[in-house]
C-alpha cells in the first residue's frame, strides 16, 4: 500500500472519528461532568469541614430549582418521544416502500420522498431541547455531586454494615449514582432521536442525499431496478424548422428524479438495427428534476429511423459501472417530435455486458456522448 493510500485512509479513519465526537459531545460533557464530581471527591477527601447554616439554606434552594428542573426535563423528554419518534416511524414507512416501490406510480414515489424530508428534519427546536437538556444535566450532577460529599462530609464506605450513618452515607452516593444514569439516560435517548435512530430496525434513518446515490440504495439492498422503472426518464427527440427551411436537431433526456453515482446508457433500435448509442453520468444531484440535452449528435440520417418501429433500451449502471436496471422503452410519433416512453423492464441484468468498457470509460458528469452504430454504405 502506498503512502498516499495510507494518508488517505489516515485522513478518512480521523474525520470519522471527529464526527462521531461532535455527534456525541453531550454524551462526552456529562460524563466529564461526572468524572469531575468524583476527582473532586478524590482531592478533597482530606479536608475538614463542617455544612453552616448558610451552605444549608443553598443547598435547600438548589433542591427546589432542582426539583423545577427535573419536572421540566420530564415534559420535554416525554415530548420529544412522541412527537419525533411518530415522525420517524412514519419516515421508517415511507422509506422501505421507497426501497421496495412494487406498483406504486411515480406521484406516489416522489410525495413520498418529500414526505420523508420533512420527518427527518430535525428543526432549530430539537437542537435547543437538546442543548437545555445537556446543560441542565452537566449542572444538576455538578451541584449535586458537590453538595453529596458535603452532607456526607466525604465519606463513602464500600462495605456492607449496619451502622445508620454508614447507610445513609451509602444510600446518598447510590440516590446521585442513579441521578446520573438516569439523566445520562436521557441525554442518549434524545440524542438518539436529534441522529434520527431508526425506531423499527437497527442504525440510523439515511440522510435524504443518500437515498438519491445508486451505490448506497445497492447496500441497503433496494430494488433498483423498481425504482429506476418506477422513476424512468422520458426522452424526447425534436425537429426544429429554422430559416432557410433547414432543420435542427435537439435530444433531450429527463430524467424525473436525479441520481448521484448514476451511469446509463441508451441504445436506439429500428428493427433491430442498432442506430446508436447514447451514454453520460450523473452525479452530485439531490433528487431534482435533471436534464441533459445535446444539438449536435441527430442528423437527417438518424432522425429517419425514428418511426414506429424503433425502440430505446436504457440500461442503468452503478457508480462500480455495474449494470443495476434495464428497461425498454416504446415510441410515440408526433410529427416533428419523437418521444420515448418506459414500457417494461427487463430482467436479464446478469451475465456480460458487451457495453460495460464504454461505461467504465465515461468521466465527465452531466454530459451526453453518442456513438453512430449505423452501418452506412
Amino acid at each position: 500500500m502506498s503512502l498516499k493510500a495510507i494518508f488517505n485512509l489516515l485522513v478518512k479513519y480521523l474525520c470519522k472519528t471527529l464526527k462521531l465526537i461532535i455527534e456525541w459531545l453531550s454524551l462526552h460533557l456529562v460524563i466529564t461532568s461526572i468524572v469531575g464530581v468524583i476527582v473532586y471527591y478524590h482531592y478533597s477527601s482530606n479536608l475538614n469541614y463542617s455544612l453552616t447554616d448558610s451552605m444549608k439554606d443553598k443547598i435547600e434552594l438548589a433542591s427546589w430549582i432542582f426539583a423545577g428542573n427535573i419536572g421540566l426535563i420530564s415534559f420535554l423528554s416525554l415530548f420529544v418521544a412522541f412527537v419525533y419518534d411518530n415522525k420517524h416511524i412514519e419516515a421508517s414507512r415511507v422509506l422501505r416502500q421507497y426501497y421496495k416501490p412494487y406498483g406504486l406510480s411515480y406521484e406516489v414515489v416522489k410525495t413520498s420522498l418529500n414526505d420523508y424530508s420533512t420527518y427527518v428534519n430535525k428543526g432549530i427546536m430539537l437542537s435547543i431541547i437538546h442543548g437545555l437538556l445537556t446543560l441542565t444535566s452537566i449542572a444538576s450532577i455538578t451541584i449535586w455531586g458537590v453538595a453529596v460529599t458535603a452532607y456526607t462530609e466525604n465519606r463513602l464506605f464500600l462495605f456492607f454494615s449496619l451502622d445508620k450513618e454508614i447507610l445513609m452515607n451509602q444510600g446518598i452516593y447510590l440516590f446521585w449514582f442513579i441521578l446520573c444514569l438516569l439523566l445520562l439516560g436521557i441525554v442518549i435517548f434524545v440524542n438518539l432521536i436529534r441522529l434520527n435512530k431508526n425506531p423499527v430496525s437497527k442504525g440510523f434513518l439515511p440522510k435524504l442525499k443518500q437515498i438519491y446515490d445508486i451505490n448506497f440504495l445497492v447496500k441497503q439492498d433496494a430494488d433498483v431496478n423498481e425504482i429506476i422503472f418506477v422513476t424512468a426518464p422520458r426522452i424526447d427527440i425534436y425537429r426544429n424548422h429554422e430559416i432557410g427551411d433547414t432543420p435542427s436537431y435537439e435530444f433531450n433526456i429527463i430524467f424525473p428524479i436525479g441520481f448521484e453515482n448514476m451511469r446509463f446508457m441508451v441504445k436506439l433500435f429500428n428493427n433491430e438495427e442498432l442506430v446508436f448509442r447514447g451514454y453520460g453520468k450523473l452525479s452530485r444531484v439531490t433528487g431534482d428534476r435533471v436534464l441533459l440535452g445535446d444539438t449536435d449528435f441527430i442528423n437527417d440520417l438518424i432522425f429517419n429511423k425514428l418511426d414506429i418501429s424503433s425502440r430505446i433500451e436504457l440500461k442503468v449502471y452503478d457508480g462500480d459501472s455495474k449494470m443495476r436496471a434495464k428497461l425498454s422503452y416504446t415510441v410515440s410519433v408526433d410529427n416533428n417530435k419523437v418521444s420515448y416512453l418506459v414500457d417494461k423492464q427487463l430482467r436479464n441484468i446478469q451475465g456480460r455486458d458487451i457495453d460495460e468498457g464504454i461505461i467504465k470509460s465515461i468521466s465527465e458528469s452531466d454530459k451526453l456522448t453518442f456513438q453512430n452504430d449505423l452501418i452506412t454504405d
